[in-house]
């Protein structure tokens, strides 16, 4: 609901492409806002390819640096709480966080924000080693890995993680899908010593470790 409300705040004060706004109290006499936009650039997306599709895709996308995690979080608690649950799984930091606001029939969410075959390592990303995506809201909707079956998320807070060089693609989204999908840099630090793996939430027990298990297979919840 914060979150959404940050959205709302940006469009009361004027803005007008989708932009999210920060607002946080510095003092008793003052407060501090950033204004985070989203990107308009990656062609690669689900919506029509005519001169919209950029304008479109900015509306439906928010892009944070992961330094502004602590500022964000205090305006948007909830936010911390899945930086945290991705960051200490993976013993890794977040280089940036993607809000993505989807749907496939381009109603109340954009079909620009949904993504065709691709990597997340790449351009300005591409250190990136982990991407760690978390469904916000209660709708329907679904993302595949290259090599593996469909992956349908199993309400809010459902989330996958897999490595980011691995090719996967959106697949389907209800009108008002709201996702939230952070990238981490570092090393796999934690998973080294384990010889038994579980899932983000602790409650799915995965194959047995084997050598560069990583780079062949996801971790989903």
């Amino acid at each position: 609901k914060s979150l959404k409300q940050c959205f709302e705040n940006a469009q009361i004060q004027g803005y007008e492409k989708g932009e999210l706004l920060i607002s946080t109290n510095a003092s008793s006499k003052r407060s501090r806002y950033k204004v985070y936009h989203g990107f308009s650039t990656y062609e690669n997306n689900h919506g029509p390819k005519d001169d919209g599709n950029s304008l479109r895709q900015r509306k439906c996308t928010t892009s944070i640096p992961g330094k502004d995690l602590e500022f964000v979080s205090k305006a948007i608690p909830e936010i911390l709480y899945f930086a945290e649950l991705a960051e200490d799984f993976s013993g890794m930091e977040i280089f940036c966080l993607d809000i993505l606001r989807q749907s496939s029939s381009g109603n109340d969410g954009g079909k620009e924000a949904l993504f065709g075959w691709h990597v997340d390592n790449e351009g300005e990303r591409r250190n990136v080693c982990l991407s760690v995506i978390f469904l916000l809201t209660p709708h329907k909707t679904s993302m595949q890995i290259r090599g593996f079956q469909e992956f349908v998320y199993q309400g809010a807070g459902a989330g996958v993680a897999f490595v980011s060089k691995m090719v996967h693609r959106s697949c389907y989204a209800e009108d008002s899908t709201m996702k939230i999908a952070f990238f981490l840099t570092g090393k796999f630090k934690s998973w080294a010593k384990r010889t038994q793996m579980t899932c983000l939430c602790g409650l799915i027990d995965l194959p047995t470790l084997k050598n560069e298990w990583v780079e062949q297979n996801w971790i989903q919840c």
